[in-house]
């Protein structure tokens, strides 16, 4: 028999059950009910989710799962107020990955409600499930996944393994490109073979196309082979389109040589040393033989045969050697000497040994990464003699750079090479690492902190970056030895790092002083970002009736003589008007940037060349050593976003103020580096952050006539001009090239 009864109950999982109707059996002692037919019990087995999409549906679009509760007989559950209920969305392949999503109705208006929409955005390509958290235990639901496929290929995102801005090939051989093709938001997309194209013009972007055969095939590894071949030699522009959008670096310069030339270059490689007759287009038309190492390039006459040097400069990115559009004409430019123009027949095969050298002192590639980790190889190598031996060093707090001076004065060489066991005088702390690294960032701190007067900043805001102190600006007791420490610590901080136990130097330098570190020439340009405020009281003012002549004025710190130092012979009495002004900012700039501290400069590379040979910085740009000696600083998208201004413009010029956001957001912490070095002259901000700048980042519209250039920057007072682009993918490889260009050793007149 059945009995039909009425009861008060609680069901297991904490939800309140007003009544129950429960179905028993007669004349059985276990009394089991058979089926509670529940009014307020919900049953998270009944229930479903409705989406608003199919399964293989692309990620970066929105997408809604309508979650609808139910009881056990499948009617709809209303959520009651002492329901413990919360949902949760969750990437199946990689349940780390955190995924934002928002309900409707929030959390907090639930009660009464039914249904519930769960709104989220998926990037990453995968399956991805919809949870719901029932008394704090996880709880399965019917129709909770949804796989999400990567969506079309992204231009801006897709990369090549190991790109390169200057490409070698031999005529009528296939050159192999492998690409990674990827979508907006990272993933491995699929594409068209036939869409990809490989366009080539001789000499320059504005020459007619060349006919070039392609194949493009699919790898197992999701990647994609190019298969490209030109029937000419000569010296080309190169660029790989995607439904004509520019894939990797748009414009990379093709070098083609013939079968013999290819030969000959592998001969140059192999024999270290090679020469060319080329001829000097300095008026005169001198004949010049160009001799070319891995490590120097030297332009000679010959005298009775004997070869006599004329002009020299290193192999190394920061040496361009440059085609122009006349055939065999090319010029020789290393940031320091005046640019030289010549002509030869061999000027392909010059270029070709010349980049070859060049990627082989750099480990064989152009990104930082890589020359970065070629670089610690080769310097664990210079010291693989250094031992594991500590060598224990006893400083004090209060007394920290002359304490530490006194007790590295007696290493030798070696022992510099060997870990360092730090103690702080009176204290029993013992290094296990950690003292080491307070000990390197509190005596980097104090030697580039201008309070101490070994280095000065030109500008007292927080923002100033930091220049060694010229003999007047120094106390009398700081002399050239404390620069050969300082390069002897930021040194070693190098040689730590490349043994795999990070340190940096806690310093913002000036531009001019890591060019002078690389060898390289200071420009006039580079005081308006190491002194923008007499940069811009000189180049932005009429300076007539400020009686200026061509003389600097000095002030001793400790005597306060003010001491009249002439920039040009009889400058003193020489004044400085409209029509002279621009003479005047560059023998300033020469005057306070390098003669003044040419003999500081030349100390701390004693110092720093002591532990890290100069060959091996060499491989380095002026930015990226500034990386490699004072690290990549945390630029949060956030923060910065936070704390930048925007400036008003038209709809389209605020449609690309929203790209730069998107852009910013995918960048990595070296980008972002690099990003803010564009903007503000420096990769690391001040202590206090954005609030320390002299002026917050301002984003500013080009001037009218702009669209397409690349964006700009006035460091001196943190602004970025951008222009309006067709698209998203056209803007961000602006914006990439913007912020890393400089850096390459190979270009084009």
């Amino acid at each position: 028999m059945i009995e039909f009864v009425d009861d008060v109950r609680h069901h297991p999982a904490g939800y309140a059950v007003t009544w129950a109707v429960c179905v028993r059996r007669r004349h059985r002692d276990d009394d089991i009910p058979l089926v509670w037919f529940n009014r307020h019990v919900l049953s998270i087995e009944r229930s479903s989710i409705g989406w608003s999409c199919d399964d293989g549906a692309t990620v970066g679009v929105l997408v809604v799962a309508t979650v609808r509760l139910c009881h056990n007989n499948r009617s709809p559950y209303e959520l009651q107020p002492d329901d413990d209920l919360r949902f949760s969305v969750t990437h199946c392949e990689n349940q780390q990955l955190p995924v934002v999503f928002v309900l409707e109705p929030t959390i907090t208006s639930l009660v009464g409600h039914s249904s519930v929409q769960v709104s989220f955005t998926p990037r990453v390509a995968g399956t991805y499930a919809v949870g719901v958290v029932v008394g704090g235990a996880q709880e399965g639901i019917l129709g909770s996944r949804r796989t999400f496929v990567a969506g079309p290929l992204d231009a801006s995102q897709t990369t090549f393994v190991d790109p390169r801005k200057v490409v070698i090939v031999t005529e009528g051989v296939y050159h192999r490109m492998v690409m990674l093709p990827k979508d907006a938001f990272g993933n491995f997309a699929r594409i068209a073979a036939d869409k990809v194209i490989v366009e080539v013009r001789k000499g320059s972007a504005s020459s007619s196309l060349e006919n070039v055969e392609s194949l493009i095939e699919p790898l197992p590894s999701a990647e994609y082979e190019i298969l490209w071949k030109i029937e000419t030699g000569g010296h080309y522009l190169g660029t790989v389109l995607y439904e004509g959008q520019a894939i990797g670096v748009p414009n990379f310069e093709v070098i083609c040589l013939n079968e013999k030339e290819t030969c000959q270059l592998e001969r140059n490689i192999a024999s270290r040393v090679t020469c060319y007759k080329a001829t000097l287009l300095d008026g005169k038309q001198k004949e010049m033989f160009m001799y070319i190492s891995p490590r120097k390039i030297q332009l000679c006459q010959k005298f009775l045969n004997i070869p006599v040097q004329r002009w020299a400069c290193r192999v190394c990115p920061l040496t361009k050697v440059v085609f122009h559009a006349e055939p065999g004409v090319f010029s020789l430019d290393d940031g320091y000497q005046p640019r030289i123009a010549l002509t030869s027949s061999c000027r392909e095969l010059i270029g070709a040994t010349f980049v070859r050298f060049v990627l082989n002192n750099s480990g064989g590639s152009e990104s930082f990464v890589k020359k970065r980790d070629f670089f610690y190889n080769n310097l664990q190598q210079h010291h693989s003699g250094r031992g594991s031996a500590a060598v224990t060093i006893v400083v004090s707090r209060e007394r920290l750079i002359p304490s530490a001076m006194a007790a590295t004065k007696i290493l030798l060489d070696s022992d510099w090479s060997r870990p360092f066991a730090i103690h702080f005088a009176g204290e029993e702390g013992m290094d296990a690492g950690g003292v080491s690294r307070e000990f390197f960032d509190l005596l980097t701190g104090e030697c580039f902190d201008p309070m101490h007067g070994l280095f000065r900043k030109f500008d007292d805001s927080p923002q100033g970056l930091v220049h060694p102190s010229s003999r007047r600006y120094r106390p009398p007791n700081l002399d050239l030895a404390h620069y050969r420490f300082a390069g002897r610590i930021v040194g070693k901080c190098i040689v730590e790092s490349a043994f795999g136990k990070p340190l940096v130097a806690k310093a913002r330098f000036t531009r001019s002083f890591l060019v002078q570190l690389m060898g390289l020439k200071a420009t006039t340009q580079l005081l308006e970002t190491d002194d923008p405020a007499l940069y811009d009281s000189i180049t932005t003012h009429d300076i007539t009736g400020l009686d200026l002549v061509f003389a600097d004025e000095e002030r001793d710190k400790t005597t306060g003589k003010v001491t009249v130092v002439p920039l040009k012979k009889g400058g003193e009495g020489l004044a400085v008007t409209e029509g002279s002004k621009s003479e005047y900012l560059t023998l300033l700039a020469e005057y306070r940037l390098v003669t003044s501290v040419k003999k500081e400069v030349k100390a701390f590379l004693e110092g720093l060349h002591k532990l890290v040979p100069s060959q091996l910085l060499a491989i380095f740009d002026e930015k990226e050593l500034e990386l490699l000696m004072c690290g990549v600083e945390t630029v949060t998208y956030e923060e910065l976003r936070r704390h930048a201004s925007v400036d008003n413009g038209d709809s389209k010029w605020q449609e690309v103020v929203a790209w730069l956001w998107a852009a910013l957001q995918g960048f990595s912490a070296e980008e972002m580096a690099r990003f803010l070095q564009f903007v503000t002259g420096c990769s690391r901000l001040p202590p206090g952050g954005f609030q320390d700048l002299s002026q917050p980042v301002r984003i500013v519209p080009q001037y009218s006539g702009s669209h397409g250039r690349l964006p700009t920057a006035a460091t001196c007072f943190n602004r970025l001009y951008l222009s309006t682009y067709d698209s998203y993918q056209h803007f961000h490889g602006a914006l990439v090239t913007a912020i890393t260009e400089g850096s390459q050793g190979f270009g084009l007149a």
